[in-house]
């Protein structure tokens, strides 16, 4: 009889909290709880972040330190952001991006960086955009030390 009773009351239970949260909301709350764990614990790489920025998994963060952004900034999902000081460590470069306030970068953005790249505000970038600086002067194209003459 007790066992019973206690089922009925469990099934009670079930039911109105499935009507308050459903499976779909349940799903969405892990989602958010999960979207802000990961903001927090990549914020803290980046040189600077300003208020209100969201953050989605990126596919590749290749020196955060020399990265800021301003207010409510946006990164989308799978992007890839490549800063480089050296290479191979013969040639030494001072990389930095920055990010305007209000400024998104989309889906699968690509962004490569030996010297500064300067995003201003309000600047929308969609998805799979690949701005890159690989120009030194301002006129000369950078050509690596060990480049090879020939293909394989």
């Amino acid at each position: 009889m007790i066992k019973e009773i206690i089922q009925e009351f469990l099934k009670v239970i079930i039911r109105i909290c499935y009507c308050i949260y459903n499976y779909v909301n349940i799903g969405g709350l892990y989602n958010r709880v999960k979207r802000k764990i990961y903001h927090y614990w990549v914020s803290n790489r980046f040189k600077s972040v300003g208020k209100d920025c969201i953050f989605r998994p990126f596919l590749m963060l290749r020196e955060p330190y020399n990265i800021s952004f301003g207010d409510n900034c946006s990164v989308g999902y799978h992007t890839v952001l490549e800063l480089y000081s050296n290479y191979r460590g013969k040639q030494e470069f001072h990389p930095e991006l920055l990010f305007g306030n209000n400024s998104s970068l989309g889906d699968y953005g690509h962004i490569t960086c030996i010297n500064k790249v300067s995003i201003g505000n309000n600047v929308r970038m969609g998805r799979k955009v690949f701005p890159f600086s690989f120009l030194i002067d301002g006129a000369k194209l950078l050509r690596p030390i060990d480049r090879p003459t020939e293909r394989r």
